[in-house]
């Protein structure tokens, strides 16, 4: 694309020379209707009135007009076969590039939505795995404390606690890890991805590339 080529202008010149063109059609097409209808189908040898030096530059207007419908003709040719193809062209081209980059954004978007539910979802296992653990730990207090337990309860018990406190320990490790990636890929979004999409898709827009 040209140099500051931009394309929603390319749309709007494309709309324009198409309209310009059509009116020149249609300027075109009535200048050959009038000719067609004024001017003699007789000679010059059959026709009297040839004589006449009026109805000699009557006839001169008409093929005047016969060559500017002519001209008309050439220019609205031009204009659809030439001008409009190459603007829609690059037009398509823009949309088809801004669309890409938007793309881009959208996937970068998702990776990190998806990468900040995966934080939520380890931070909900972290929260509930210490809940467990410590309802856990104060059952096998209780039972330590009950001298109607049995030694196997209290046993099984504070197995228990100790199983539960190690879940905890093992998703605290994981929520501290899925932070990490966030904030990475946080980091990573607002400072690189969409700099740069932003950076191409304005080079793109202003034909700075």
């Amino acid at each position: 694309m040209g140099p500051g080529l931009d394309g929603q202008i390319c749309q709007v010149c494309e709309g324009a020379d198409g309209d310009r063109a059509g009116v020149r059609q249609t300027a075109e097409a009535g200048d050959r209707n009038l000719v067609k209808k004024h001017l003699p189908k007789r000679t010059a040898r059959e026709d009297p009135e040839s004589k006449f030096c009026q109805y000699q530059a009557f006839l001169q207007v008409v093929r005047e007009l016969n060559d500017f419908a002519g001209q008309r003709e050439v220019v609205a040719e031009n204009l659809l076969t030439r001008i409009c193809v190459e603007l829609a062209k690059y037009s398509q081209e823009f949309k088809q590039e801004r669309k890409s980059h938007l793309q881009e954004g959208r996937r970068a978007q998702q990776q990190l939505e998806n990468c900040f539910k995966q934080l939520e979802n380890s931070k909900r296992k972290f929260e509930r795995d210490c809940r467990e653990a410590e309802k856990a730990m104060l059952t096998a207090e209780k039972l330590d404390q009950d001298i109607n337990a049995t030694k196997a309860d209290v046993e099984k018990a504070k197995q228990q606690a100790n199983l539960r406190s190690h879940m905890a320990e093992e998703s605290k490790n994981e929520y501290a890890s899925c932070l990490q990636k966030f904030n990475r890929s946080q980091s990573q979004f607002y400072f690189l991805e969409m700099p740069q999409i932003f950076s191409v898709s304005r080079s793109v827009q202003f034909g700075l590339n």
